[in-house]
C-alpha cells in the first residue's frame, strides 16, 4: 500500500495554469530570481484556492494584504487550485512551490518534493 503521506493532493477542478504570468524577476542586485510565484492559500467558505502573491512581477502583498484575492477573483477564482480543506491546499502549494512557469502553468510533477520526503523523513 503506497505512503499516504507522499500523495500530493490533487485540485479539485481541471488546474491546468493560472491565469495570470509569472516571470522571473532579478533580484536587486541584478543576480536572477529564484522563484517567480510565491503561493497563500484562502478560502471562500466552501473551498480553498491556491492563489499567487507574486503576480506579473508585482509582489501583491505590497499592494494590501486583500490584493491576491482581488486579482483572482478579477481573473475568475474558479481558474485556480481548488480544494477541500488548508491541509489539501497546503500541502499542494509545499508540493509545487518552483513548479510554475512563467506562463502561469504548472512545471515538472512534484518528483523533487516527493524524493526530499523520502530522503530525509
Amino acid at each position: 500500500m503506497a505512503d499516504e503521506s507522499l500523495r500530493v493532493p490533487q485540485p479539485l477542478n481541471d488546474f491546468r495554469t493560472f491565469p495570470t504570468l509569472h516571470p522571473f524577476v532579478p533580484r536587486a542586485d541584478g543576480s536572477p530570481g529564484l522563484s517567480n510565484v510565491v503561493l497563500q492559500s484562502r478560502g471562500d467558505g466552501v473551498f480553498e484556492y491556491a492563489i499567487p502573491t507574486l503576480v506579473d512581477g508585482v509582489d501583491l502583498l505590497q499592494i494590501g494584504p486583500d490584493e491576491p484575492l482581488r486579482v483572482a477573483v478579477e481573473n475568475g477564482i474558479e481558474n485556480y487550485p481548488r480544494f477541500n480543506s488548508v491541509p489539501e491546499v497546503e500541502a499542494w502549494i509545499q508540493a509545487n512551490h518552483g513548479n510554475i512557469n512563467e506562463d502561469g502553468s504548472l512545471g515538472a510533477p512534484p518528483f523533487k518534493t516527493l524524493l526530499k520526503k523520502l530522503l530525509f523523513q
